[in-house]
C-alpha cells in the first residue's frame, strides 16, 4: 500500500524474480468506476486495451541485487501506457520503488507500506 492509501499492489517472487500485481486503487475521476471496469486502454499492444487494471502485473523481471535490493526489472503505467526500468529496496516494512528512464538518478520513487 502506498503512502496515501490509494494504491495496493501485491508484491510476490518466483523463482527470484520479483513481480508485483495491482490489486486495489482509489480512483480520483468525477465518474468512480470500480476497479474492474478501468480498461488498460492505453496499451501499445491493442490485444491487451480490454484487459481490467485489475490483477495486472505491473512490476516484473527484478532480480536480487544486494541483501535488500532487486533491480533490473521494470514497471508498466497503467495510466499511459508506458514502461520504465525499475529497481526495488526493502527496509523493514517499507518498499520504495524506483521507476526511471535510462538512468536512476532521473526517476521517480515510490514509497510502499507493507501491510498484512
Amino acid at each position: 500500500e502506498n503512502k496515501n492509501n490509494d494504491l495496493k499492489v501485491e508484491v510476490f517472487e518466483i523463482n527470484g524474480t520479483v513481480y508485483g500485481r495491482l490489486v486495489d486503487f482509489l480512483c480520483n475521476h468525477k465518474e468512480k468506476l470500480p476497479l474492474i471496469d478501468h480498461k488498460d486502454v492505453k496499451n501499445p499492444d491493442p490485444k491487451y486495451r480490454n484487459r481490467s487494471w485489475l490483477n495486472t502485473i505491473v512490476l516484473f523481471g527484478l532480480k536480487k541485487n544486494g541483501s535488500n535490493k532487486f533491480s533490473g526489472g521494470f514497471i508498466y503505467d497503467l495510466n499511459n501506457g508506458k514502461t520504465y526500468n525499475a529497481s526495488i529496496t526493502f527496509n523493514n516494512n517499507i518498499i520504495t520503488v524506483r521507476a526511471y528512464w535510462g538512468i536512476a538518478f532521473f526517476g521517480k520513487s515510490l514509497v510502499f507500506e507493507r501491510v498484512h
